[in-house]
């Protein structure tokens, strides 16, 4: 009765995104409800990119291949409004477009997904990984100073499937070492999970947060704090279908 319950309010939401965020193309789906064309400015490629995943959802709850067939949707809505192209300025956007390309893969078996999630992790590594405060990616191309959970977590996940994909080394020993960087980083000890790290002034809510050059200072944002938690388990629960071993498990 319990699982029913939950898996009918599910078929709910997923059919709200139809009935209210439905938009003509190449807009395909409303940024807002209700919505004006100016909400409709801006292209929210990672909004979309989890719409993939839950469009995935429902085809796993039901088998409902039309579930399936608006997944594809949504993955060929971004790449044609992303004018052609995979990849954009931010790391996180692009993990997570990554990963649900790469369950795409899984649900079709069509190697056009997985050759796309494998192009974005090589595009992320290429212009995204660097020394700044530690071995780590940045959250975006135009900040190489500025490190973050929601950019490094991801990009731990997708690395981890990857290797369980293929079983290539690389994969997984990244994934390892964008986690220690996150638990050595922005964990506090009382498993608190900060979300920010930064070595140049920024401004997060309007407020000019003034950071010396090269001073380390933790920036928390509470807005973000259960994502972030969430996001370490799910990367704790494949680092243990990897390897039971790990040290990713703790």
């Amino acid at each position: 009765m319990g699982k029913q319950l939950w898996m009918s309010r599910a078929d709910v939401f997923q059919d709200s995104l139809d009935a209210l965020f439905a938009a003509p193309k190449p807009q395909y789906l409303h940024n807002r409800y209700p919505s004006t064309p100016q909400d409709d400015e801006l292209f929210n490629y990672w909004w979309l990119a989890h719409g993939i995943d839950c469009r995935l959802d429902a085809y796993h709850r039901s088998g409902d291949t039309h579930r399936l067939e608006q997944a594809v949707e949504i993955h060929n809505n971004i790449i044609e409004r992303n004018h052609g192209s995979l990849f954009n300025d931010y790391f996180d956007d692009m993990l997570w477009f990554a990963l649900s390309t790469l369950r795409l893969h899984e649900a079709t078996h069509d190697d056009q997904y997985r050759d796309e999630a494998t192009q974005l992790w090589n595009h992320v590594i290429k212009f995204g990984w660097n020394d700044v405060i530690g071995p780590s990616l940045s959250w975006r191309k135009q900040q190489p100073y500025y490190k973050n959970t929601p950019a490094n977590a991801p990009l731990s996940i997708l690395g981890a499937r990857l290797y369980m994909l293929t079983g290539e080394e690389r994969y997984i020993e990244y994934a390892q070492t964008a986690f220690d960087w996150i638990t050595h980083t922005l964990v506090r000890p009382n498993g608190f999970v900060s979300t920010v790290i930064t070595t140049w002034p920024w401004i997060i809510s309007g407020i000019l947060l003034t950071i010396r050059e090269h001073t380390l200072v933790r920036r928390l944002s509470w807005r973000h704090v259960c994502s972030s938690r969430g996001i370490l388990v799910m990367i704790s629960v494949f680092a243990c279908l990897c390897n039971p071993q790990s040290a990713l498990h703790t």
